[in-house]
């Protein structure tokens, strides 16, 4: 695939040192993979650092567009492979930036477009001497080289290779081819005239921050393919320049992982990670840049093909839990009340003596109570008062604490927030986050705690902005530890032969990977929902881990309920859960499409292409409900990929996907907007094969990659390892 060189130039530091002054830039860097079209000067409002890379109009039209647009900047002249440019009084309190334009060699049809500033501070007003009278030199021919400019074309748009070009919102004018070097003329005193005093020449130099007054600028090129990988990292030293000594020494870092990095934030401007803690939140923009729309369309189709996962995971999912409650084998529905356990063992755990205390046992008869009712209410709620059952079974009453000590945790995360919903501490997030993967109910008290804290305290500029952020919060808090349980049911009886030993260490495997893989997908996308640099995002790897090895101790807290406390944990388990009416399933759905609508307005805006992609995401679940009415296809079910190779599946599906929409469309926003409409689509067809697609000639047929134990075992461990490769885990 074709290869973009990014080309970042050092820190620079100006020091003016007279009234009128020269802006110089240390030589610009060449590579082999990199071939510079163009140059250009300009003064702005306001710093510009940063970089485009990608096709040659959509990259030239989206610098140019920053640059005019966002950072105020207007041309002084397109002056390719210049090092300065002159300084006037007009440029006090303003940025001079240098626009590099670069082809790729390899395929001039891939630009990248670098601009980096430096401020012209006001000088302090001086004095001026009075000329004294000097003799009139006579002038003695002095050969100095200058640069020979390119001549670019006169046009007042950038000129694009391969034809076209980009047109900017205010022209950049391109230089003027010059003539030959003129000789410069110093002066030369005549003997019996005095000396001439030479006048202090005012110099503005703009380069590398260093602690020396010589330094080598550095430059460094950095190769990337458009996956995001890393290729190599060198540093290319161009010949060393006197600097001025710099205002602000700049403390340079040695590149490398130490024991502590996983702890320190993490810059990332393409999901709005600031890289700084505590950073008060700037204004984000998800599709401003093709940097930052391209992962935010990576993550739409990372989350799409955890629905289209899901959708193949849960095959008749509804039926198959009125067939199979007491095998625990349930996967695939968010929706789903049941997390099944039936076991008339009773183990020592079972026999203690402090469940015959009320004060021990109080909540046992209220958890089962509230997960009976709320299922015809909202089958998502019932489940999640369902969750926490195996700890009610091992520790009894005192889980109450967790709920406690999640609303207190949200509370004062409000308190050190300053009424701010954007200043909320990463820190409580996670530990939030890390709560819920144990008891998802717990997570909804911190949840509950969190938004109607904030409500009362937060200082509301833009309160439909507030609520997508809180809903996103809540996303983080408790999405993960649903996904986990939908996607894979943990909750089994206990393990005693080798075969289920195998599926309880499947658990250990599938379950943190979809814990920790849907917490960076949702890191990683509420800056863009909140539409603001947010802290959390700084911290993706973290939060990911954490979670994700929380989600190993949980699977084996579940095996350790169902060894010793098989009782505690049937009894605590309602062996029948009522279904919902069509009447509940039609206005959750209905709750769920503006929901849809809602969160994804606030990257999208309003567009036909979110009100259109919104619906197709919930056509599945329509589908389901109508699933016995079609007749079953033994061969559909037997051919249909299910849970892990069933993501895989969708991985693939909405990858292609992705990469097609992407040579069709060129606009990286439109390319979002888009891909919300079509990444979906596959949803449908899975959703349809599904229903047709129930089960085999009979209802206790197993299906063909499972009848021999070691293709199982050894496909499924292959299957694990590619999929999580898909998902960019590994």
């Amino acid at each position: 695939m074709s290869r973009f060189v990014d080309i970042v130039f050092g820190d620079m530091s100006v020091n003016l040192t007279n009234s009128n002054a020269t802006a110089e830039l240390t030589p610009i860097p060449t590579h082999p993979d990199l071939a510079q079209i163009d140059g250009a000067w300009l003064v702005c409002n306001s710093a510009a650092n940063s970089y485009v890379s990608g096709s040659m109009n959509s990259a030239a039209q989206q610098a140019q567009s920053n640059l005019i647009s966002g950072a105020g900047c207007s041309p002084v002249g397109a002056l390719q492979g210049a090092t300065s440019i002159s300084v006037n009084s007009n440029y006090y309190g303003k940025y001079v930036t240098y626009f590099y334009m670069g082809a790729q060699v390899s395929d001039n049809s891939q630009g990248l477009f670098v601009y980096r500033s430096a401020l012209v501070p006001t000088p302090t007003p001086s004095p001026t001497p009075t000329p004294s009278q000097t003799a009139t030199p006579s002038p003695t021919p002095t050969q100095t080289s200058t640069p020979s400019p390119i001549p670019s074309p006169s046009n007042s748009q950038l000129v694009v290779p391969g034809g076209g070009a980009a047109p900017t919102a205010s022209p950049l004018p391109s230089p003027t081819p010059s003539t030959k070097p003129t000789p410069i003329t110093s002066p030369s005193p005549k003997a019996s005239s005095p000396a001439p005093t030479k006048p202090e020449l005012p110099v503005l130099e703009v380069a590398p921050s260093s602690s020396d007054k010589t330094s080598s600028a550095g430059v460094k090129i950095q190769s990337k393919y458009p996956s995001g990988e890393i290729e190599q990292l060198e540093e290319v030293v161009v010949p060393p320049t006197n600097v001025a000594a710099p205002l602000i020494p700049i403390e340079k870092k040695s590149i490398g992982l130490t024991t502590t990095s996983i702890l320190d934030p993490v810059a990332n401007p393409a999901i709005g990670a600031s890289g700084v803690d505590g950073q008060s939140p700037k204004t984000f923009e998800a599709l401003a840049s093709p940097a930052s729309a391209k992962t935010f369309t990576q993550n739409l189709s990372q989350l799409f093909a955890m629905l289209a996962g899901l959708t193949l995971a849960g095959v008749a999912s509804t039926r198959a839990a009125s067939r199979k409650k007491s095998t625990g084998d349930v996967p695939g529905n968010l929706d789903a009340s049941q997390d099944p356990f039936a076991s008339s063992a009773k183990a020592w755990g079972d026999k203690l003596a402090v469940w015959k205390l009320g004060a021990a046992t109080f909540l046992d008869k209220p958890s089962v109570w509230l997960t009976l009712k709320s299922a015809k209410i909202s089958p998502l709620l019932s489940k999640i008062f369902n969750d926490g059952s195996y700890l009610r079974s091992i520790f009894g009453s005192l889980t109450l604490m967790a709920p406690l000590v999640s609303a207190a945790i949200a509370i004062y995360a409000v308190q050190i927030s300053g009424g701010l919903i954007a200043n909320t501490a990463w820190t409580a997030l996670l530990l939030l986050s890390w709560i819920a993967i144990f008891d998802a109910l717990a997570g909804l008290v911190g949840i509950l705690a969190y938004a109607i804290s904030f409500w009362f305290v937060a200082q509301h500029v833009d309160v439909w902005q507030d609520i997508r952020v809180l809903l996103g919060t809540a996303l983080v808090i408790i999405g993960p530890s649903l996904l986990m349980t939908a996607f894979r049911t943990i909750r089994r009886q206990a393990a005693l032969g080798t075969k289920h030993w195998w599926e309880r260490v499947s658990d250990l495997a599938i379950g943190p990977f979809i814990s920790g893989w849907s917490m960076s997908i949702f890191v990683s996308a509420l800056p863009a929902i909140a539409g603001k640099t947010l802290s959390v995002a700084n911290h993706v790897f973290l939060f990911a881990v954490i979670i994700a090895m929380t989600a190993v101790v949980r699977v084996l807290a579940e095996e350790f309920a169902a060894q010793n406390y098989p009782q505690r944990m049937d009894r605590l388990t309602p062996d029948e859960i009522p279904d919902s009416s069509r009447t509940q399933k039609a206005l959750s759905l209905t709750v769920r499409y503006f929901f849809w609508v809602f969160m994804a307005a606030g990257v999208l805006g309003n567009s036909w292409q979110l009100w259109v992609g919104s619906a197709i995401v919930l056509i599945p679940q329509v589908l389901s409900w109508y699933e016995d009415e079609v007749p079953n296809s033994p061969t559909i079910w037997r051919l249909l990929p299910t849970g892990v190779p069933g993501l895989a599946f969708g991985l693939l599906v909405t990858g292609w996907t992705t990469t097609v929409l992407s040579y069709l469309v060129i606009s990286s926003a439109h390319l979002a907007k888009w891909a919300f409409v079509i990444l979906p689509m596959p949803l449908i067809v899975f959703a349809l094969l599904a229903s047709f697609g129930r089960f085999g000639e009979t209802e206790n047929e197993i299906k063909p990659t499972k009848r021999n134990k070691y293709v199982y075992r050894i496909g499924g461990v292959v299957m694990l390892a590619i999929t999580m490769r898909l998902a960019g885990v590994v």
